[in-house]
């Protein structure tokens, strides 16, 4: 007979897909988005997405103008670059002048955020992962020095790791 319940089996179950999500998901957006700030450095591009408003890619930034102030149709030239060098610009800038408004995200900032994140779900894991080594709860880090090895946690309330001591 098994000693958990089946909501607590699928309780921890749910929890283990979650962190593996959260913390494969973080390594691929982190890895996207470090090609696109990176590739932004040499290529963007800006794309209507309004009347007189534009958002697109460009120098490690996203680039949002709203023109919306300017009388008459606003254009935006893109000319290709004449040379294929890198420029990055590293910090948030809003610029307004004739009318339009020019609001300036660097790539850095979410990419930071999306790896700090990922980091400490990493990190959790492996600290979840060690407490299940030296005989604690995953969850909490109570000592379960004597309890039975299928019994739940007495402060928590979460079930023991089944592979505690592989």
């Amino acid at each position: 007979m098994d000693a958990l319940p089946a909501t607590t089996r699928t309780h921890e179950r749910r929890r283990t897909t979650l962190r593996q999500a959260v913390k494969w998901g973080g390594v691929v957006v982190t890895a996207i988005l470090l090609v696109v700030w990176i590739s932004s450095g040499w290529y963007g591009g800006m794309r209507p997405v309004g009347t007189n408003r534009f958002a697109g890619l460009s120098m490690g930034q996203f680039v949002y103008i709203d023109a919306s102030g300017v009388d008459g149709k606003f254009t935006i030239s893109l000319s290709p670059p004449t040379t294929k060098q890198f420029r990055m610009n590293w910090w948030f800038s809003v610029t307004s002048f004739a009318g339009a408004s020019f609001f300036t995200v660097p790539l850095w900032f979410p990419t930071v955020i999306v790896l700090v994140a990922t980091a400490y779900a990493w990190r959790a894991d492996a600290e979840s992962l060690r407490r299940a080594r030296v005989g604690m709860c995953p969850a909490c880090g109570y000592d379960r020095v004597g309890l039975a090895a299928s019994s739940v946690c007495p402060e928590c309330g979460s079930a023991a790791e089944s592979n505690a001591g592989v």
